[in-house]
């Protein structure tokens, strides 16, 4: 019984990490902000490695955003002889547009792009790939979402277009396709009080190419962390002196 376990963790390791991924989903930074000088930052860890985003209102309708990603972690299962083993990092930058539905309901699309390098190997005692490469990504992610003192809820829709080169593996593939487009969908849930939410968010990515070299990841997206609004900037008014 115990080799028939070990067996059938060994096939759905294989099936699950064959190849050596590089790319993966960054967290998806959705501020909702409500008017300008609202400064927000957020740092999370989920199954694709940590992340800091930044985003600033510059007016009433337009904002900024600053993001990274860093992972470098190994697993090993030592009943199957198995290590998996990822290393990335990531920044990008976007520029959008928000709105006031409601008194609670917020409307933003954001578009940007950034780069990456990543380096990743698989050893399952049948097959050991290894690869390490750099890529680019640009996207566009509109959200829609309801924000309060205590409970925010936003669903979010990111699609995106990513590019591996610089690329380097043990072994080619026949039908290896180094780009593709992505649609990540994600829901972001944050409850605190006011200037400081803990929050989770959770979805997928999807490929459009069959033979893109990460599509066989399975495509699922967690991350929990801490958000912090730090609210308006308000400018002291000087009072007046009348002679």
């Amino acid at each position: 019984m115990k080799a028939l376990v070990n067996l059938l963790l060994l096939i759905a390791f294989i099936s699950i990490y064959s190849c050596a991924p590089l790319y993966a989903p960054n967290a998806i930074n959705v501020p909702l902000f409500s008017e300008k000088g609202e400064i927000q930052a957020n740092i999370s860890g989920g199954r694709n490695g940590y992340d800091l985003m930044t985003a600033y209102s510059i007016t009433d309708h337009l904002a900024v955003m600053l993001n990274g990603q860093y992972q470098n972690r190994t697993r090993e299962n030592v009943n199957v002889s198995t290590k998996d083993y990822r290393q990335r990092t990531f920044g990008e930058a976007g520029f959008g547009y928000y709105m006031k539905l409601n008194e609670k309901t917020r409307f933003e699309a954001f578009g940007g792009g950034g780069l990456g390098n990543a380096a990743s190997y698989v050893e399952n005692g049948l097959t050991d790939v290894r690869a390490n490469g750099e890529y680019s990504r640009f996207f566009i992610q509109p959200s829609i979402g309801k924000t309060s003192d205590i409970f925010d809820v936003a669903f979010s829709l990111r699609f995106g277009y990513v590019n591996l080169y610089n690329f380097n593996k043990e072994y080619q593939d026949l039908h290896f396709t180094p780009y593709t487009y992505l649609i990540e969908p994600m829901t972001t849930f944050r409850i605190g009080y006011k200037y400081v939410k803990f929050f989770i968010q959770v979805g997928a990515s999807f490929h459009t190419e069959p033979h893109f070299y990460s599509s066989n990841i399975v495509p699922i997206v967690f991350n929990f962390g801490l958000n912090l609004n730090m609210g308006k900037y308000k400018k002291v008014e000087q009072p007046i002196n009348l002679p």
